[in-house]
């Protein structure tokens, strides 16, 4: 599930991480289309994207996935 936080940005009360005023919880296929073509899209989340070769047990959850440099790439133009 994509999770987009919207608004006043807080920290969460957990102590990990921020969350915003608002979120949007997608839960079907998706992609954000710039006007060049794709920026990213739900699948990019399971392509590693890291230096070399993808690690043996390497998962979405450890970062470096190409969804993460694509977001990343996006939050340095704007």
């Amino acid at each position: 599930m994509l999770v987009l936080h919207f608004g006043d940005i807080r920290a969460h009360a957990s102590g990990e991480g921020t969350v915003g005023a608002y979120a949007l919880h997608v839960q079907c296929a998706w992609r954000f289309d710039g006007p060049t073509g794709t920026i990213t899209g739900r699948n990019d989340l399971w392509e590693y994207a890291g230096r070399g070769e993808r690690p043996p047990n390497w998962s979405h959850e450890d970062g470096l996935s190409l969804q993460d440099q694509r977001f990343g790439n996006l939050s340095a133009v704007t």
